[in-house]
């Protein structure tokens, strides 16, 4: 899968000799395209490195940064990192719901990252000045002071090259502390994994602050100095169809997205929407950040197919930011691998793939492979002992390699690797990852998965036009699975309650419609399980239990 002759530059070398006939492309509030080439790119990184130190930033500190997509945030990640000190992403208002809501998120991640500044986009700074001042800082804006501050010379680079904190599904964010050596070692794994080179651009609408679009598309793209489009989360969400134009233009080769996206893309894309769209320059579309369903992917490259959508363009990889991001992925030029899982084996420990030799089992889970091992990780899968399984077999994911990162601020460091909390198993050398553990409940015996759940009702034709999200946990002194469905009562809710009810046996069903907001997200896409059980349980949901299996029955 590597390609062993590519030298990889490293995380500053372009500021040396930047490229003119390449840059940044960012998509304005107005709809147009605007440039930035790499040479106006370095200028303006070094005169952020020079604003940093005259702001006080020492080698070894942390730049908290709170920016849009853009090229704005490239010159402070990287104005930072040749000022010596520690740039740290931290997501903006636009992907919060409530003011408060931000105000809380923010406050736990500075109180962690304890940065000697925080820059902040200059449209932003009189929006979160409140908030910041409240938490003990002031926002400082890059690149508005009447006389730029001299161009600064590279400092010695520091050990922490990125403090990137996780998205918070399940627990409190914390900040992952990531070397120099990892992020670069990270950075060469996409390079050659993914064939990030200036003949190849890239095109992105992830949140920058985020390890997959920062790790995954941004970095690697202003390392090799290779052509990026940028678009931010909201005009993504509002607009798929400007996104898959963009990528039926030909100029994009290299893009990553989360398994809803393509969900969301099917929804709002119409044959009108794509009139003109070539997809065949498209070289690969990573599919990562959450249990992959085979059925979306299958339904998305048919979609497309007709406008040219190469076949093995979808690849679904794993990764996450205590890997620095990704840890395996699909060879480029192989269709996916699949393979059939017995859902009454669903056991840590137990073999749960069902061989072509065996007798057939009542619906088996079909799942979508998210590859091989990538060059210089490791990965096993171990029991509840902390044993290896062999291939077949459940257990937890463990991951290490020159990638992994030190620990989490302010904890003890690892001890060369990491247990994720992800159940999986490998067959033929992929890796198949069922969801975490702790979104999930053991049902006589066998371990029932949130994401699986969530996947089973997408054959409920009524749900392909909304949002929904299952959550488990106990109700009520019962365990629970309930759906949250994006829609106003009415009779989608009967097929939902039975197809939910036919998976989860032996517990108690819910079936909720409920407000847009209710089903709540991480800023990076991943659903906040935990926190939407919580309000399911104390009455607080935004919406109406419409089913309940427990009053149905009594």
């Amino acid at each position: 899968m590597e390609t062993s002759d590519v030298t990889v530059p490293g995380l500053l070398d372009w500021l040396d000799a930047p490229r003119a006939d390449r840059g940044i492309n960012t998509l304005d509030l107005a709809g147009e395209w605007q440039y930035t080439p790499y040479p106006e790119l370095a200028a303006n990184t070094r005169a952020a490195a020079g604003e940093l130190t005259a702001a006080g930033v020492r080698p070894g500190d942390v730049v908290s940064i709170i920016h849009r997509n853009g090229p704005g945030f490239v010159t402070a990640f990287f104005g930072a990192l040749a000022a010596g000190a520690t740039p740290s992403p931290v997501v903006p208002p636009a992907l919060f719901q409530d003011r408060a809501s931000y105000s809380r998120h923010v406050g736990a991640i500075l109180g962690v990252a304890a940065p000697r500044v925080v820059v902040v986009e200059t449209e932003l700074a009189e929006q979160l000045g409140p908030a910041l001042r409240e938490h003990g800082h002031r926002p400082l804006t890059l690149g508005t002071t009447a006389e730029p501050a001299p161009p600064a010379q590279p400092a010695a680079r520091p050990h922490t090259a990125l403090l990137q904190f996780t998205s918070g599904s399940s627990a409190t964010p914390k900040g992952v502390v990531v070397s120099w050596e990892a992020l670069q070692a990270q950075i060469g794994l996409l390079v050659r994994w993914l064939g990030f080179h200036s003949g190849n651009a890239c095109g992105t609408w992830l949140p920058i602050h985020h390890d997959m679009g920062l790790v995954g598309m941004v970095l690697p793209s202003v390392v090799t100095q290779s052509n990026l489009w940028v678009m931010q989360p909201d005009q993504f969400i509002t607009g798929a169809s400007r996104w898959l134009r963009l990528l039926g233009s030909g100029v994009v080769q290299i893009t990553a997205v989360p398994p809803f996206s393509l969900k969301h893309m099917l929804r709002r894309v119409r044959d009108e929407d794509l009139a003109g769209c070539d997809f065949s320059k498209v070289r690969v579309n990573v599919v990562g950040a959450e249990p992959i369903d085979s059925r979306v992917l299958d339904a998305f490259t048919r979609r497309l197919a007709p406008f040219g959508w190469p076949s093995a363009a979808l690849a679904p990889a794993y990764g996450l930011a205590e890997a620095t991001l990704a840890v395996t992925g699909k060879d480029l030029d192989a269709p996916v691998d699949h393979v059939r899982v017995d859902r009454g084996r669903l056991r840590l420990g137990e073999k749960v793939v069902v061989d072509s030799g065996e007798v057939p089992v009542d619906e088996p889970l079909e799942l979508a492979a998210s590859g091989s091992v990538l060059p210089g990780v490791t990965v096993a899968v171990r029991d509840e002992a902390g044993d290896p399984v062999p291939e077949g077999v459940l257990g937890e994911i463990v991951v290490g390699g020159s990638s992994l990162a030190d620990g989490y601020r302010g904890h003890e460091p690892w001890p060369g690797e990491f247990v994720t909390g992800d159940a999986g198993f490998f067959w033929q050398q992929r890796l198949y990852v069922l969801g975490r553990l702790g979104d999930s409940l053991k049902v006589r015996g066998v371990q029932l998965f949130a994401e699986d759940l969530e996947n089973g009702l997408g054959k409920v034709e009524a749900l392909w036009q909304a949002r929904y999200a299952v959550v488990l946990g106990t109700l009520e002194g019962q365990d629970t699975a309930a759906a949250l469905v994006v829609k106003q009562p009415g009779q989608w809710s009967a097929e939902v309650f039975r197809e939910l009810r036919r998976q989860a046996r032996g517990l108690r069903v819910v079936v909720a419609a409920v407000n847009r907001g209710a089903v709540r997200r991480t800023s990076s896409g991943k659903p906040k399980r935990r926190a939407m059980f919580e309000q399911l349980m104390t009455g607080t949901i935004d919406g109406v239990v419409v089913h309940d299996s427990a009053k149905e029955e009594s």
